[in-house]
This record gives structure tokens, sequence and C-alpha cells, in this order.
């Protein structure tokens, strides 16, 4: 770490961060610094996107829905030997999903030099930060999560103090592709500098995010375009984020942002790339902070697949042999949309009854699609097929089309191993009268089952 050499007079600057105690306002520390890659590259804005376990420092409603294990670690190097290091660790859990983080806070040391020219090497601040937090879906649209937090903070080699505190956040999908979040964060107990309390920055967060899917599902993209209202309840001020996420193929993301609104801040531009291969995303965010300032952030992110849910205890054994498996919404050809949907809930209904899989539910996937901004109509190829079972966290992807010929309905399906991203599976059914249509759909969930044994 880079040490600076500085007269008595930096000694008004320490004495500045413990002055903060006698105005009775929240020092900078690690509460303040919690921001994910993700978000700082949008401007610091995010608080309505979920299924991010690194968002829970900004709000915990972002656990719900999470279905595999997540981890997150990343750093943020500021120009004067500043550090800040970050590790969120998220797993579902329940019927939710819960995430453990640190973040470690140092402003680096100087060398103080006194009016009689003798040297001394000081740390002026040094943050630990450590979170408990867990998310739900409550409902079809709303979720809710919190968290507790405890920090350790010591100025001036020494003069240390401790405090705890609760974040509490909430999103509701208003429309498809358009969420809405709230938060409040740390509600706690107060900080003591010098002998002097000092509150906790106490923070009231609302937002709106917002997507756009352009293209094919295959080869499309999305766009996210996301708002802020951040409200200091130690203070008058408010402050506003916005920004923008492209996601190319779910490959490559480009974002970009501002913040304004603080004073100290006033119009921070903000920038960053993400990019994903596999399980593993690498996040890089940089922002204008002033003249000499140019915060730049890394993470690295590791995902890993759902489990399939638990067997009962005293299940058979072919119950526990159960795969996870998903239908996706069939493609219509001669035919309405409207039929190829009801076929599709009949051909799920009819793969839960062979007690082979267990099959993801209409209103849960189209849940976890509205919330990747993924359009799952049209999906009928095998690199579809894997994008989705990915998004889904199952292990056999159905795709296929109903449609019309000769007079016959005809139903034509493929079942792809989501890992290996071949096809295991196809079929092929027709019928002329409803009564043939269901007959057919029961053979080939029969068939479907057959080999997956």
């Amino acid at each position: 770490m880079r040490a600076r050499t500085i007269t008595v007079g930096a000694l008004v600057l320490a004495a500045s961060l413990s002055g903060v105690a006698r105005a009775g306002t929240p020092p900078v520390n690690a509460v303040n610094k919690v921001e994910a890659t993700r978000a700082q590259g949008c401007g610091g804005a995010g608080v309505a996107v979920g299924r991010d376990p690194a968002l829970v420092w900004m709000n915990p409603a972002s656990l719900a829905g999470l279905a595999g294990a997540s981890l997150t670690m990343g750093g943020q190097r500021g120009p004067f030997g500043d550090l800040v290091g970050q590790v969120v660790f998220g797993y579902p859990i329940g019927p939710g999903a819960a995430a453990l983080g640190c973040l470690y806070y140092d402003t680096g040391q100087v060398d103080l030099v006194t009016e009689d020219f003798t040297r001394r090497s000081l740390k002026l601040q040094q943050d630990v930060l450590v979170s408990a937090g867990y998310g739900i879906e409550m409902w079809n649209r709303v979720s809710a999560g919190g968290a507790v937090k405890g920090l350790r903070t010591e100025l001036l080699d020494g003069r240390a103090s401790t405090a705890v505190a609760l974040d509490l956040g909430a999103q509701v999908r208003l429309l498809k592709l358009v969420k809405a979040g709230v938060a409040i964060s740390n509600l706690g107990t107060r900080l003591k500098y010098l002998d002097h309390p000092v509150d906790l920055p106490t923070v009231l967060r609302a937002g709106l995010a917002a997507g756009w899917r352009l293209g094919s599902v295959e080869r499309g993209s999305v766009v996210i375009a996301l708002a802020d209202v951040e409200q200091a309840l130690w203070q008058s001020q408010r402050f506003f984020h916005a920004g923008a996420e492209y996601r190319w193929r779910e490959m490559i993301s480009v974002r970009a942002g501002t913040r304004f609104g603080e004073k100290a801040e006033a119009g921070i531009l903000a920038g960053g790339v993400g990019v994903k291969w596999s399980r593993y995303r690498l996040d890089y965010s940089i922002q204008s902070g002033g003249a000499f300032e140019l915060p730049q952030t890394l993470s690295v992110t590791v995902q890993w697949p759902g489990r399939a849910p638990a067997a009962k205890a005293g299940a058979a054994g072919p119950e526990q042999a159960m795969l996870n498996l998903a239908v996706a919404e069939l493609k219509s050809q001669g035919t309405s949309a409207a039929d190829a949907a009801v076929v599709s809930d009949m051909l799920r209904a009819a793969l839960v009854r062979t007690r082979a899989f267990k099959v993801v539910d209409r209103s849960n996937m189209e849940t976890v699609m509205a919330e990747q901004m993924f359009q799952q109509y049209g999906c009928t190829t095998e690199e579809c097929a894997v994008k989705l079972g990915r998004l889904l966290n199952v292990q056999r992807m159905v795709v296929g089309t109903f449609g019309k010929l000769v007079g016959s309905f005809v139903l034509t399906i493929q079942v792809v191993d989501v890992e290996t991203g071949e096809a295991v599976h196809g079929d092929t059914a027709k019928g002329e009268t409803v009564g043939q249509v269901e007959t057919a759909i029961r053979e080939v969930a029969a068939r479907i089952a057959r080999e997956a044994k």
C-alpha cells in the first residue's frame, strides 16, 4: 500500500474525521462503499434489479428467486492508496435465498511529519463490514428481503467503534418487463468516536428497472434502463442515479450511467463492461470522481446451477432420481398461439403424471423469464433450449412446435440435455380431433419418461 508523506497539517484532516462525530454527521466508512461492480457501471442504480446476490448491499430483496449458488469477489483501488474489497456468497435455502457478505475498507497509511521533523506512520481509517441477508418471493409479483450487518471501524490507529444495522427492501413487478424497488439501509445503533455518538448514514432508496429484448431469442440482445432516487435521511439532499445495461447474447454487457445531486460528486459519469463465459462472469467499472480521481472496480462471479429439490424422506428410488425439466411454450405453425399454449400446458401436465420429472410450472417460468428479459416463445433450437434451461436451472428442456398439416394436428418436440447441449430425444405425434391430440400428448410424455429412465 502506497504511503503518503504530509506535514502536521494532515492532523487537521484526521481531526475532521472525528469532527464529523461532533457535528453528528455520519463519517465516510464501509457502509458508504458497498456497491456491486455492475451497479457502479450503471451510475449506482439497481435497487429494482433482482436475482443477483452481489446487489444485497443495495436491496436484500435482490436475493429472492435465486435458483443456484453464486460467489462474487471484487475490489476497488482508489488514487491515493485507499482500498475496498468485498466477497458475497448467495445460496437458495428453503423458499428463498440467503447471502453472506464481507467488505473491507482501508484508507491507507500516511507518514506524518511533525513540527520537530519527526516522522510517524499512521493509518487513518480501517473498516470491516459483515452481512447476513435473506430474500423471498412472497407473492407472484412481490419479493422482500432483509439483512443484518455488523460494522467495526477504526480511526487513527486505535480509536475503534462498532455498530449493528438492519437493511430492509422489497421489489414489485409492475409489468412483464418493468420492476420497482425500494430499500432502507443502515437502521441501527450508533458509532462512537472520541466519546461522541454518531448515527449511521441511514438511506432510503427507490427505483425502477425496465427491459427490452432486441432481435431473436437465440441471437438477440437485451437493454435494461435503470433509475434510482436516493434520500440520505440525516440530511435533506437527494441523489439521483440513472444508467443502462446492454447485453449481447448473454455474453457481453456494456454499461453506462451517471449520478448527480450530491455537491461533492455532482455530475459523476460511470461506465463498465462485463464478460460471461459458462458459469463465470467478469465485471469492470470506472467512474469520473474528480480531477485526480478515477475509481476503478473489478469483480469475478462464479455461478453454479440449482440443485433438484430434495426428495422426501422415505421416497421410493425412482422418486429420488427424478430430473428437473421444463417445457418451453410450443411455437405455433398453422395454429393459433392460444392453441399452442394449451398444448404446452397439456404436455406439462402429462409429464408430471409420469412421475419421472420435477416439472417447472408455467407461472414460475414466466417469472424467471421476465426477470431475465428472456422471451421463451419461439424457442425451438438446441441453442435456445440450453440458454433457457440454464436460466431455469433444469437438467432437461423440452422445445418444439404445434402445427397443422393436411387436416391433422402435429406435435413435434425435442428434449435437450442442458449440460451437454445435445438433443437426447425427438418425437412426433399426430391427431385429427381434440381427443386424439390428448392421447398423442400422453403417449409422447410416456416415451420421454421411458427415455429418461
